[in-house]
């Protein structure tokens, strides 16, 4: 990467700005121009480098461009006249088929997205329930597989999985809105900017958040935390466990008549919420099998194991196909392998998973040590 323009130092003296380092005296700071330039830093170095609507990436202009960008984006927010662009979509295939709409904000709307981002998750993920694992710090899908296999161990065999529909797309605005003016502690133009930020270019917008932004996630976490999650603490024992990853929810019991319970309480509140969701059957994992997050769960005896469905596999040849069509194939190719990987790898893999991997990217011309090369020429 080129050496860019100078980051400027955040109020601690440090060259770069964590979740929740800054204390609430220090609030102003969040939208400063200081922070949003380290916020263009970090989108660059970690972000996607997709163009959004207007067809720009950081590397379309010059580090003196990008400063003048940075300088107005930081007057208009301060005298509230910011408003974002339109977004461009694409359609990602889901882990359990299908296809999801992602929503690709142009880049300098993705930096007032970062510093919403970072002023509001440490007042706002203190309040969500521990067994919520979607779009979370330090919380990922591998985390639901290990308390399921501890769960099991327990004698909660019984299971049940199922996922909201379109969620997203579903979402009541106004009511999401609403809960923004909660008392979390953040400051009034923090949740301006976020609210600017979850209309985007439709100011009378009723349902749908854009997934894909970096708030999205977030957004979708309160309005489960307000609406589904928090109603269900009560319902939580040692004999029925819910645990929510996004919009794919489980359920382990040790009765059918437990999971069903909290699974009933579950689909109602989500409905009044607004979110359409159909529950699945009840099944024993001790005799029957099952599908959730792209893996295969069934036992092992005295545990659990996990192994990837041949879904999960054609789905990854496929997405290696559509690779080999994108402007940059080789960048696109690794980007697809680690993602799938990623995904995958922490619960279940062997020698021969590995094998199979290796000659599925010799079919499409890769190299097997393609995850370990430099980024290689497009």
């Amino acid at each position: 990467m080129s050496t860019h323009f100078q980051k400027p130092r955040v109020l601690n003296a440090k060259t770069s700005v964590s979740m929740g380092c800054l204390n609430s005296r220090q609030e102003a700071y969040w939208l400063s121009k200081e922070h949003l330039t380290n916020c263009y830093h970090h989108i660059r170095a970690y972000g996607g480098q997709t163009s959004g609507h207007d067809g720009l990436t950081f590397d379309s202009l010059s580090d003196s461009e990008w400063k003048i960008k940075i300088s107005g984006l930081a007057g208009a927010i301060r005298g509230d006249k910011y408003k974002p662009g339109p977004t461009k979509t694409c359609n990602i295939r889901k882990p359990n088929g299908g296809f999801r709409t992602i929503h690709i904000p142009n880049h300098i709307d993705k930096i007032p997205n970062r510093a919403c981002l970072e002023a509001l998750t440490p007042h706002l993920d203190e309040v969500f329930v521990d067994w919520s694992y979607g779009y979370r710090a330090n919380r990922s899908h591998t985390q639901i597989f290990a308390k399921l296999s501890k769960d099991y161990s327990f004698g909660l065999t019984f299971f049940t999985h199922y996922d909201i529909k379109k969620a997203f797309d579903n979402v009541l605005v106004s009511s999401l809105s609403r809960l923004l003016n909660n008392d979390y502690g953040v400051s009034p133009k923090v949740i301006a900017l976020a609210k600017t930020l979850l209309l985007g270019t439709q100011p009378h917008r009723v349902i749908g958040i854009n997934q894909g932004e970096a708030l999205s996630g977030l957004f979708f976490n309160l309005y489960m935390h307000e609406f589904h999650d928090k109603h269900l603490l009560d319902d939580i024992h040692d004999t029925a466990k819910i645990y929510r990853y996004a919009d794919n929810i489980c359920i382990m019991g040790s009765s059918p008549e437990a999971v069903n319970t909290l699974q009933q309480k579950s689909l109602g509140l989500l409905t009044c919420a607004g979110l359409e969701c159909i529950g699945n059957n009840i099944i024993d994992l001790k005799t029957d099998l099952s599908e959730i997050l792209g893996l295969i769960i069934k036992s092992n005896g005295y545990k659990l194991g996990f192994s990837l469905p041949e879904s999960t596999w054609a789905r990854l040849s496929d997405s290696l196909d559509e690779a080999h069509n994108h402007p940059f194939p080789m960048r696109q190719l690794k980007l697809v392998v680690k993602g799938w990987r990623q995904a995958t790898k922490p619960v279940s893999w062997s020698v021969t998973d590995q094998n199979r991997l290796n000659e599925l990217l010799e079919g499409h011309g890769l190299s097997i040590n393609l995850l370990d090369d430099s980024e290689g020429q497009d």
